[in-house]
């Protein structure tokens, strides 16, 4: 794989005078490495030859013209094809191996970083690799990293379209219902791949819906109606998640249905949803940057109020990251969005007032980082209309 690796590398970067010779140099050796290996009697023969023939007549033409080497693109052609047959090869033993393997196998981690380097070789070697799954056997921790490597799998564009062409989204759902909490989770890293509402893989429409007291699955004339005794079953994943990379891929999940989705949205109150993400938020080691986004996404007005989450909108105003600091900006970007649509209604702006929410704002916009910027104008306008309020109300 690192040979192929390479060649992969010569082929797509900008081509120079001394780019040829080393393509060919590094592909006679991938061939003999091929041919003196294991795998030799389930290679195409012919198409080996072949390439040999073009590398003798290539250094052939070298040698008498004295010119630079010109590879053609049938040379090229070539050259993927059998790579791209010996990477199924890989693919095919490493599937094998995981289908019989144990969560105490040393070799375990070693074949599943095997098989996610396969998966940066493109589409083809990734829909063959997804053809070639199945996990109704595989152990619960063997499943989790095989999850894994599938919502990496899925951030390609025709990983995902084959994945739900062969049922993979109910097969997701199902897993995400059924299995231990931890699978459950990367299940939701998948299910969140899927339901981006930027690709558009799938719409929640009237005859395709999935609901957060159920997350049934229904598409008239095509799927039968998968219904769950697991009710809520995105929170109780929430309320289970330790960490902040697990409270992440089940918020996001559930953020890209909430985002296309009202009846979702009313549910998602009805079982203080943003209640129990804000005491998630409270354990150790829960909180990030990227977890309060999905919080902010949410943007439920009454909901925010009713359940407490106004504190932690307020601090996402000044929250820092030294790594992620313009990541912190759109974040408190999207607070300031959020607050102002919460000070606009009457019931918003005194439950604002209520919480500190003057004295936080105005602390903000003494802060030389956020001067001059769409936050402190947002922010201006909402303590100017605390100060409307309540500066009259509080001098009588």
């Amino acid at each position: 794989m690192r040979l192929a690796s390479a060649i992969y590398a010569l082929m797509n970067s900008p081509s120079d005078s001394n780019t040829p010779a080393e393509l060919l140099m590094k592909t006679k050796l991938f061939l003999q490495t091929m041919e003196i290996s294991s795998l030799s009697h389930f290679l195409p023969n012919q198409d080996i030859q072949t390439l040999r023939r073009i590398i003798s007549d290539l250094r052939y033409q070298q040698s008498y013209n004295g010119k630079c080497m010109i590879v053609s693109s049938f040379f090229i052609i070539m050259l993927k094809k059998i790579i791209e047959e010996v990477l199924v090869l890989f693919a095919k033993i490493i599937s094998l191996y995981l289908l019989n393997s144990t969560n105490c196998d040393r070799l375990l981690v070693i074949a599943l970083e095997q098989l996610i380097h396969l998966m940066l070789f493109g589409d083809e070697i990734c829909l063959a690799i997804l053809s070639l799954c199945d996990i109704s056997s595989t152990p619960n921790e063997t499943l989790r990293l095989l999850l894994r490597a599938l919502s990496i799998l899925c951030g390609l564009y025709k990983a995902s379209l084959r994945l739900i062409f062969l049922g993979g989204l109910e097969t997701i759902i199902n897993i995400m219902f059924t299995a231990p909490i931890p699978c459950a989770v990367e299940a939701a890293g998948v299910f969140a791949q899927l339901t981006n509402p930027n690709h558009n893989f799938i719409t929640f429409n009237s005859s395709l819906f999935i609901t957060v007291e159920t997350i049934c699955y229904c598409h008239s004339n095509c799927f039968q109606l998968i219904k769950f005794k697991n009710y809520n079953r995105n929170l109780e994943i929430i309320d289970e998640s330790l960490t902040s990379e697990s409270l992440l891929l089940s918020m996001v999940a559930l953020a890209n249905i909430t985002s296309q989705k009202k009846p979702v949205v009313d549910s998602l109150y009805r079982h203080n949803g943003i209640k129990r993400i804000v005491n998630a938020l409270q354990r150790p080691d829960c909180k990030t940057v990227f977890v309060l986004e999905q919080v902010i996404i949410f943007s439920l007005a009454y909901a925010i109020i009713a359940q407490n989450a106004i504190p932690l909108l307020l601090s996402a105003l000044t929250e820092t990251d030294a790594v992620y600091s313009h990541y912190c900006q759109q974040i408190q970007h999207k607070a300031a969005i959020c607050i102002n649509a919460l000070a606009s209604k009457g019931i918003g702006l005194k439950a604002l007032y209520e919480k500190n929410g003057y004295m936080v704002i105005s602390k903000l916009l003494r802060m030389e980082c956020i001067q001059r910027t769409s936050v402190a104008v947002i922010c201006s306008n909402i303590k100017v209309m605390m100060e409307k309020k309540y500066q009259l109300e509080s001098a009588v």
